[in-house]
């Protein structure tokens, strides 16, 4: 009958075996197991053939073809233990589908009697076959349908198809919710798949609409719910329980279950963007990687495949850049890493060799990013190069050196050998068209076959290559050879006797310390013994001189190329005397063995240097260190003309015969100035630069020249003491000192300093300034006392002596002397200010200049008085005897005039200025405000003297305060004569006020005090207050902004460690935790076919997968996360006390 609906015959089977069960009882009644067997079977034929039986159920609509394809067969069984409690009507019975293809029927025992209500079946039925998603199904193809037709209009004719994933319904999380829950979800699935689709803001239209460059990126969209709810995506500032991904033009939406009651799907823009950027990214690099394989293709001639890893574009961390950033650093791949590698392989191409080794051993070519790869760097393996470069961002500017590739495929040696050969050969011709020779070059190559050789580096190996075939030839062709041939001696006898140089014997380990070795073998030059420890010795050698030496052309070349500039010298020299003075070279060391043994660059620097270089320097050289410039003085030349009529340069063969500097001879009989040096010091002696004071030395004009040189600034150091003492006073200096032992025994050098410094800087510190007589506090500060200088003193003469002595007047002449020690230090000595006072006795004449000086200023104190005072005049006087009596005051040598002058400011500030503190008003001040004050002033004073206490025991006080009034100072009135009585080490730098004032008006001057006192105490109390309420609000705004900051320190830590948990066990994006993901290279077959031959994939070797390379295997999204620190504990700062407040009024 079952079969009669479906037209398919079901078996169905009845397990009996509740019958024997033990909760049944033992010895059941035959007839009971029977009557229990026909209720079941009535029961059955209720369930499959009754009006509302599964037969007539699965009739309806698509309900056949599913439980035709689902259904192999029906199981009918009792429940002895009564546990079956249906949530879908009747509870006594249920109905469940086994995954095997077998409908469970399922009643209790005790539920046999009970009747079937039918109304529930067709929901036991639904629910057991899972036909709430067909529902849903069914009722959304047309919305889909309808959906894909509406993204195909507004997206420019861009067809996609739309498919929800059901799979999720089978799971048990889902299945056991209750019919009406489960048709919610899955409605709600379609709700929300239509509008991530076609919602006005944030769908996938909008977006496309908007990104035209990204539509055919997605072919598909699917979306399903994870019944697991185990989505936790981390694109920030959208929702976590939803995702989206995109692979292989596939759009995948995916939302926990759980979430199913959110209106929409938030943030689809900002989670699909990303890797639409990606997608794009990865997209182009596809077609670049395409267009590259062509270029190399056609670079090499031959078939290229060229695959490029760029799984990459994928990652998370790329994920999250902007999209700037990615497209830079995609671009930056492209320029660098695919451009580059173009350049490489081309520059490759252009030499036969290489271009022959791309062609023949390589087929195909893998590029791989890999964050530990420093440098781009290369293999090959099987025909397959596989390229690795450094994943950083920013992208590295290093291509992939043509070496790098070169050395892969083994050919470095011989392409570079090649270029060598040919760069021999062009240095070969430059030097033939050069020099007319005709030379052949041989380089023996027999190095590069060595294993000490090729265990270089491949960048050694070229340099070395490089350096032997460019570097080397050229200086021994262009360095060498040519420039022996642009001298004719030279050039004669190269083409004569040179027609092949041999380069041999490079050994690539370690040998001597020599440079190598040149000889000649006939008509060959033969280079030979460079190792690798000295081949930068051989190449930087001077191989001109060392041709020159083998071919015996050193002296002839040396000397006929410094003929000139001799010639040259010998000209000048009979230009500045006046007369013809011969200059005369002895080159008969030449023939010594000694010289003979030297380096060829050694010998032609010495020939150069005795017959040219030295002549010029000690001679004629115009830099004012020859004997030029000795010459120009008329004294000089005088001695030299008389002395000297030729001039000899000679060396010594005897290593330290001479002098290191060389030795200066004179010889009266011959009259010849002969110069004679050390051969091995030759080219250090060039250098010197004080010929010109050795030379005066032995011409015995030396001090005379050093004079001459420094009389400007003698006669300047004279303008000045006559400027200053306005007479024509003579300054001289005794140069007899240049004749004493201690002098003549000192090196020429020295000689000139010391006679310059005593003409100059000697002169100058005696003289000039405050501590002489030219300075505006010297001796030339008062007229009186120039005068007496001048009445007395003519001339000043300088001696230098072996000691000092003291100052001595001579009539009219002043004698200073100094030792020649003081000379030998600079000259630098204290000036004669104080020792010529002593010697003269000018102190009183100076005192006295300076107490008319100070009068003067008491008389504008004065003056002021009388006009604050109503035109009364009362003069203001200092008793200078106290003053000059005072034992202090007697030994003040040096500063008493100074001393006057400080005195004399005192008595303004007591009596006009005063200070600007009540108990510092001067007297000016008071009588102003006083008028009583000023009245008594006027009536009882005519005269004020201000007297100082050499014994500086002034301790006077008064009014009641310490702190505020004037102390150190006594005031009588004495008579009409007001007494001020000071301290003479501590004048008072304050007013006098208040003294007079408690002096002519004492009660009132007590009331004012009093008054000032409460003032100041009351505002140093206020400021008291202030100051303790600061300090306690600072520490309250202390405490609270460091509660502040620890609450939200603790805050930030819990969000860090939520986030340090979350990112310790995220999985990684690429492989979602599986460690390993499909080969791109292979599209997961695990083969490849190039040519009809199938092999193994070069990449992942056989499986279709590789471990991930964004987590290295590890299937966690990274590979360390810090554990972020707690915050540091709460400090609070305590709260200050206070005690009573000071009695600040017994402190004032």
């Amino acid at each position: 009958t079952l079969g009669f609906y479906i037209g398919k015959v079901f078996p169905v089977i009845f397990d009996l075996s509740f019958l024997e069960h033990p909760s049944l009882g033992q010895n059941v009644p035959q007839a009971t197991r029977a009557s229990m067997v026909d209720k079941l079977v009535a029961v059955t034929k209720k369930w499959l053939n009754s009006e509302k039986g599964f037969g007539e159920f699965s009739k309806n609509g698509g309900v056949l073809e599913i439980v035709s394809s689902r259904v192999l067969r029906i199981h009918v069984s009792a429940n002895p233990e009564n546990t079956i409690a249906s949530k879908i009507g009747d509870a006594h019975y249920d109905v469940r589908y086994a995954n095997e293809g077998e409908l469970l029927f399922r009643i209790n025992v005790s539920g046999l009697d009970k009747a079937v209500n039918s109304a529930c079946l067709e929901a036991k039925f639904e629910n057991a076959l899972n036909l709430t998603i067909f529902k849903v199904v069914e009722a959304s193809r047309a919305k889909i349908t309808g959906l894909e037709n509406t993204y195909t209009k507004k997206i420019s004719g861009k067809t996609i198809l739309l498919e929800i994933d059901w799979s999720w319904a089978s799971n048990e999380s889902f299945t056991r919710l209750p019919v009406s829950e489960q048709t919610a979800i899955s409605n709600k699935l379609v709700g929300l798949f239509i509008s991530l689709i076609s919602a006005e803001n944030d769908s996938l239209i909008t977006l496309m609409e908007k990104n035209a460059d990204m539509r055919g990126l997605v072919q598909r969209v699917v979306i399903r719910y994870d019944p697991h709810n185990k989505i936790d995506d981390k694109t920030p500032r959208t929702p976590a329980d939803w995702r989206a991904s995109i692979v292989e033009g596939e759009l995948i939406l995916e939302g926990n279950m759980s979430a199913y009651n959110a209106q929409k799907w938030e943030g689809l823009a900002a989670k699909v963007t990303p890797q639409l950027e990606s997608e794009l990214l990865y997209w182009k690099m596809g077609t670049k990687v395409s267009e590259i394989q062509k270029q190399l293709s056609s670079a090499v001639s031959s078939s290229y495949t060229l695959s490029f890893d760029r799984d990459f574009l994928r990652s998370q961390a790329f994920l999250s850049l902007p999209r700037k950033d990615k497209e830079d650093y995609v671009q930056s791949i492209f320029a660098t890493h695919l451009d580059g590698f173009v350049k490489t392989i081309k520059s490759m191409s252009e030499h036969p060799i290489g271009k022959a080794a791309l062609s023949s051993q390589v087929s195909s070519v893998s590029m791989v990013m890999r964050s530990d790869v420093r440098a781009p760097a290369c293999k090959l393996e099987e025909k397959n190069l596989t390229v690795r470069l450094p994943a950083r961002k920013p992208v590295p500017t290093e291509v992939l050196p043509v070496i790098s590739v070169q050395w892969a495929l083994g050919v470095l040696v011989p392409i570079e050998k090649s270029i060598g050969q040919d760069k021999i050969q062009e240095t070969v011709q430059k030097c033939n068209d050069a020099t007319g020779c005709k030379l052949v070059v041989n380089l023996d190559w027999s190095f590069v076959e060595k294993p000490a050789f090729l265990a270089n580096s491949p960048e050694t190996i070229r340099d070395t290559i490089h350096r032997l075939s460019r570097d080397l030839v050229r200086r021994i062709l262009l360095d060498g050879v040519v420039d022996v041939c642009v001298h004719p001696i030279g050039k004669k006898t190269l083409q004569e006797k040179l027609a092949h140089v041999d380069i041999t014997a490079f050994n690539p380990e370690k040998g001597t310390e020599r440079t190598s070795r040149v000889a000649i073998k006939g008509d060959r030059l033969v280079v030979s013994e460079i190792h690798v420890a000295n081949l930068d010795a051989a190449i930087k050698s001077r191989y001109k001189e060392r041709i020159e030496f083998e071919y015996d052309l050193i002296v002839a070349i040396a000397k006929d190329n410094a003929t000139a500039k001799h010639n040259e010298v010998v000209k000048r020299m009979s230009e500045i005397c006046g007369k013809s003075i011969p200059i005369a070279v002895d080159f008969a060391f030449t023939s010594n063995p000694s010289f003979k043994s030297m380096d060829p660059a050694e010998q032609a620097d010495i020939i150069t240097g005795i017959y040219a270089t030295l002549p010029e320097n000690v001679l004629v050289k115009a830099d004012g260190t020859s004997l030029a410039a000795d010459l120009v003085h008329e004294v000089a030349k005088t001695a030299f003309l008389s002395k000297v009529e030729k001039i000899e340069f000679c060396l010594e063969l005897t290593p330290g015969k001479a002098a290191n500097d060389g030795d200066i001879i004179i010889d009266a009989a011959s009259k010849t100035l002969r110069f004679i040096f050390n051969m091995n010091e030759v080219v250090s002696v060039v250098h010197l630069n004080n010929w010109k004071e050795r030379l005066a030395d032995k011409l015995d004009v030396l001090p005379v020249v050093a004079l001459e040189e420094t009389k400007d600034k003698k006669d300047a150091v004279e303008y000045e003491v006559q400027r200053a003492l306005a007479s024509k006073t003579k300054v001289t200096l005794d140069t007899t000192f240049v004749t004493s032992a201690d002098f003549v025994k000192l090196n020429p050098t020295e000689k000139v300093r010391m006679v310059k410094d005593a003409n100059t800087t000697l002169l100058a510190s005696l003289l000039h300034g405050d501590s002489g007589l030219t300075g505006p506090l010297s001796l030339s500060e008062f007229p009186s006392v120039v005068k007496s200088i001048t009445d007395r003193v003519k001339e000043i003469r300088i001696v230098v002596a072996p000691a000092r002595a003291p100052l001595a007047h001579r009539g009219d002449v002043l004698e200073v002397t100094v030792s020649l020690e003081d000379v030998k230090k600079g000259g630098k000595v204290d000036g004669v200010h104080t020792t010529l006072e002593e010697l003269l006795k000018l102190r009183p004449i100076k005192e006295d200049a300076a107490i008319e000086r100070a009068n003067a200023v008491l008389a504008n104190v004065s003056k002021q008085l009388s006009e604050a005072v109503g035109g009364k005049q009362i003069p203001v006087e200092i008793d200078w005897n106290s003053v000059r009596n005072a034992a202090s005051f007697k030994s003040n040598t040096a500063g008493y005039v100074a001393f006057i002058k400080n005195l004399s400011s005192f008595p303004e500030i007591n009596v006009v200025a005063g200070t600007g503190a009540w108990g510092g008003a001067s007297i000016v001040t008071v009588c102003k405000r006083n008028p009583a004050v000023m009245q008594k002033l006027v009536d009882s004073v005519d005269k004020i003297v201000i007297t100082f206490e050499a014994k500086n025991n002034v301790d006077v006080h008064i009014g009641k305060s310490r702190s505020l009034n004037p102390s150190g100072v006594s005031v009588k009135l004495n008579g009409k004569v007001l007494e001020f009585t000071e301290n003479l080490d501590s004048p008072l730098s304050c007013g006098v006020g208040r003294c007079v004032h408690n002096l002519f008006a004492q009660s009132e001057f007590l009331a004012a005090e009093q008054k000032v006192v409460n003032d100041i105490a009351d505002d140093m109390r206020q400021q008291e207050e202030n100051r303790r309420a600061r300090e306690m609000e600072r520490a309250h705004d202390h405490n609270k902004r460091a509660q502040e900051q620890y609450a939200h320190d603790q805050e930030r830590y819990q969000r860090a460690m939520q986030d340090y948990h979350k990112e310790l066990n995220e999985a990684c994006r690429n492989c979602d935790g599986k460690r390993d993901v499909k080969c791109n290279y292979c599209a997961g077959k695990g083969t490849t076919t190039n040519n009809n031959n199938v092999s193994a994939c070069q990449v992942c070797k056989g499986p279709g997968r590789h471990t991930c390379t964004y987590c290295d295997g590890s299937g966690k999204a990274h590979k360390s996360v810090n554990q972020p620190n707690p915050p540091s504990a709460l400090r609070l700062e305590s709260i200050p006390s206070f005690g009573s407040m000071p009695d600040y009024r017994s402190q004032i």
